[in-house]
């Protein structure tokens, strides 16, 4: 499975995996994580467990690959989280090969905007990847990049039931087209001067009357 990770203006790709071993219980992040991403540690437990889906306890290590590359920001919730149910056995671990995946998880496992999923789906798309998933509020955005396919997600219950094949997810669609304004009627207060006509106008039109200039 896929992530990405802001680089500048554009994205880098970062292959999320996990490793569940013997030992103390113990969940680390290693591959130059930044902050907001060893944080996601407590997003990801709390949202597991709101849907019924705790996280067992075993040592566990997530890389993200490549490791001399930064990753910053929450956009890494959603990847890991999926990585770590697959670790656990809760759907094959191949249901999200070659997907890009992106999102932030808030404490209940509703899924939330992050920025830079256009970039992220041109890189996936560049490295040949042809599915996405990522956040309902960033549909519009990602539904402009062609020839990848990118569905979306409000809830990680929603994306584990996709993982099973238990379920569809709706494709991003693009932003609906602002509807052109009607144009200005026209209105007397835009005349300048004529003060005698615009009033013999005003009262003409007031009382329905004829009116001979």
């Amino acid at each position: 499975m896929y992530a990405a990770t802001i680089a500048g203006v554009g994205a880098r790709l970062v292959r999320v995996e996990v490793h569940r071993g013997r030992g103390l219980p113990r969940l680390t992040i290693v591959g130059l994580a930044g902050g907001a991403v060893r944080e996601s540690v407590e997003r990801i437990q709390a949202a597991c467990a709101a849907i019924d889906l705790p996280l067992r306890p075993r040592r566990t290590t997530v890389n993200l690959a490549p490791a001399d590359v930064r990753k910053q920001g929450a956009g890494l919730d959603l990847p890991i989280a999926l990585g770590l149910l697959a670790a656990d056995g809760r759907f094959p671990a191949d249901a999200l090969a070659d997907t890009l995946c992106m999102g932030e998880l808030s404490l209940d496992a509703r899924v939330r905007a992050v920025a830079g999923v256009l970039p992220a789906l041109l890189q996936a798309r560049r490295a040949g990847l042809r599915r996405a998933l990522v956040p309902a509020a960033n549909g519009a955005e990602a539904a402009a990049v062609r020839d990848i396919e990118a569905a979306v997600v409000e809830h990680l219950e929603q994306a584990v039931a996709w993982a099973r094949g238990e379920a569809t997810l709706p494709a991003a669609e693009p932003a609906q087209r602002a509807q052109e304004p009607a144009p200005p009627a026209v209105d007397l207060a835009q005349v300048r001067g004529h003060a005698l006509a615009r009033r013999a106008l005003e009262i003409a039109a007031a009382g329905g009357h004829h009116l001979l200039m």
